[in-house]
């Protein structure tokens, strides 16, 4: 295991032992037998063979007071039988909200496996000991099931207090949050990024590209990023997804008694097109465009109202209002800038401004920026894979889903602010493509370093089984969930189970031969005969069934949002800025409360099973 190997001792020979050991015997020649005239071990006598043993054992015991001994270190001091154990100094780790955070418990497991810093929280005491370390994610549990679990001699310190990820409006899945690692850069990956866009930069200049369009192609998005964004890749493959969606609405709005139909309408998705076909998909054109794309909400949900697109010199040259296919139930102008009057007398339909940019504008070769881009080329129906996303190229600290916002990036690498006042004709798309335009040229000017992080995202499961070639990981969890956080290229081993009996039974035998399980179950789900299990009883089956000298980490997953979706869309749709602000506190409170949670964590000791 990878701690045994951190903290290997090592083998040191004094003189005097070496002495114990005897010297050589000569011979000459025909002098002796074979045997006298080879190496031989003087026998020791009993008193020094129980000398050698004490100075032995005091050396091991020095090993173990400066947190350097082997496992096997451990056993030879206290036995076959050695526990490992934890002690807790909770106030110390927590924020001034008195609280973990998920990121502290994830830099616990990685401290026992692999490459985390020392936690300030917890202490691990015989920390080679342990074998294996299992995180059990329980969805949907609230915060009064954890917090009555009683401290006990398996849970020394109870329920701890945690606050899981997010930001002050929005909730982030615990579940995919814990994967996430942040892990420095290495000298070697930042030189690789300077010579990189050297490279390419000394390219362009001998094809005699000086355009900003090639410059910023050292930051296009590969295609593999475009599809873990969410971009459109496939115009075959999104169109069907499209038209699935459409008809599941037309089938719920039947199931309303037609309601939803009436009143928007019958709704027939654009068809998706691909810069790589056409009349022009020949065109080498290399310059570099910011788009940004305004959206209504209709009663079949989002819909293109209007595009505007700015070239390197910040000039627009294009700006159009797109007529929606089905009737608008919210202008959305506190975010759009649009009204009911800005498209009363609007005809040109997605499908008419898409063909005037492909035909005048944006080529296979065109490099295309913006920030979250691809909602922008959701809305258009446009397949186009020469791009580059502010929000990519200046990534937020822990990684996809999370991202910096278009104001939050102006602020902090342009130092102005990005001017959206609330009200009618108060946002202007415009200000926004130049925003990103502006962010993209500074990116170039400035280098890959710029703007970007001193540490990349790494997943756990990448993390643990580079750290040691014997390291193994599972993940075990219903087929839908493992399919997000056990992808096909994942270095874990994929372990479906439908149920928590079957997802805690999987867990304990796999915690023999694996030295990180990852397991995921719906606390709500029924056991037996419709018996619902408590956390206190979860918690105490788990430790039962495990291998000693396991980490158990027990903490609460995914949470029910329908309060923060209901709340936000209200935001959304409010009339008035009061009325939003008035709601978005609402939405602050309901984040606030998802967010605190509490978390067990223990080692098994077989005494206690």
């Amino acid at each position: 295991m990878a701690a045994e190997n951190r903290f290997a001792s090592l083998a040191v020979e004094s003189d005097e032992e070496r002495s114990s050991e005897g010297t050589p015997t000569g011979g000459g020649e025909g002098g002796g037998s074979e045997g006298e005239k080879g190496r031989k071990r003087k026998e020791m006598s009993p008193a020094e063979v129980k000398r050698k043993k004490k100075k032995e054992m005091k050396k091991k015991k020095k090993l173990i007071a400066s947190n350097t001994a082997s496992a096997d270190d451990y056993k030879d001091v206290y036995g076959e039988n050695a526990v490992a154990s934890l002690s807790f100094s909770v106030e110390k780790g927590c924020g001034n909200d008195g609280r973990i955070r998920l990121r502290d418990v994830q830099n616990a497991v990685r401290w026992v496996l692999a490459d985390g810093m020392k936690p300030n929280w917890v202490l691990f005491k015989a920390m080679p000991l342990i074998k294996s370390v299992v995180v059990l994610f329980l969805n949907n549990i609230n915060p009064a099931e954890m917090e009555g679990v009683e401290e006990s001699k398996r849970f020394t310190e109870g329920p701890i207090p945690l606050l899981q990820p997010g930001s002050a409006e929005k909730v982030y899945s615990p579940v995919s949050n814990f994967l996430q690692c942040s892990v420095k850069k290495t000298a070697a990956q930042i030189k690789a990024e300077r010579t990189k866009a050297k490279a390419v930069s000394k390219k362009m200049q001998s094809k005699g590209r000086e355009g900003w369009g090639s410059k910023s192609e050292v930051y296009l998005m590969t295609l593999d990023e475009m599809e873990d964004a969410g971009f459109p890749t496939d115009e075959d493959i999104e169109h069907t997804q499209l038209e699935q969606a459409s008809r599941a609405e037309v089938e719920e709005g039947e199931e309303e008694g037609g309601s939803k139909a009436d009143q928007a309408g019958v709704f027939e998705p654009p068809a998706y097109i691909s810069t790589r076909e056409g009349e022009h998909a020949k065109s080498s054109d290399r310059s570099l465009y910011a788009i940004d794309c305004e959206m209504v909400r209709t009663g079949w949900g989002s819909e293109l109202a209007r595009v505007t697109l700015v070239n390197d010199g910040e000039i627009v040259v294009y700006d159009e209002y797109v007529k929606p296919r089905n009737q608008v139930i919210d202008y959305l102008t506190m975010y759009s800038g649009i009204t009911e009057e800005s498209l009363r007398n609007v005809t040109k339909t997605v499908e008419d401004v898409r063909k005037e940019l492909v035909e005048k504008f944006i080529f296979p070769h065109t490099v295309l920026c913006g920030h979250s881009l691809e909602n922008d080329l959701k809305a258009l129906r446009l397949v186009h894979e020469r791009v580059v996303d502010t929000s990519i190229i200046y990534p937020h600290p822990r990684g996809l889903p999370c991202r910096y916002g278009l104001k939050q990036l102006a602020y902090k690498f342009l130092d102005r602010k990005v001017i959206q006042k609330k009200g009618a004709g108060g946002h202007d798309s415009a200000e926004d493509a130049i925003t990103a335009l502006q962010l993209v040229k500074k990116k170039v000017e400035r280098g890959p370093s710029y703007g970007s992080n001193a540490e990349v995202i790494e997943n756990l499961f990448d993390i643990v089984t580079s750290e040691s070639v014997d390291n193994k990981a599972a993940a075990v969890a219903s087929t839908a969930q493992l399919s997000s956080i056990c992808p096909s290229e994942s270095t874990a081993s994929a372990v479906p189970a439908e149920n928590l009996g079957d997802v805690m039974k999987k867990a304990a035998s796999l915690a023999k031969t694996h030295q990180l399980v990852y397991a995921v179950a719906e606390a709500g789900q029924q056991e037996g005969e419709g018996k619902k299990m408590g956390v206190d009883e979860i918690a105490a089956q788990m430790y039962s069934s495990l291998p000693p000298n396991t980490f158990l980490v027990i903490i609460p997953g995914n949470r029910d949002l329908t309060d923060l979706n209901s709340a936000s869309s209200r935001q959304r749709q409010a009339e008035t800025r009061e009325e939003a602000e008035k709601i978005g506190g609402e939405v602050k409170q309901i984040v606030q409360r998802l967010k605190q949670n509490y978390f067990l964590c223990t080692i098994v000791d077989p005494a206690l099973q």
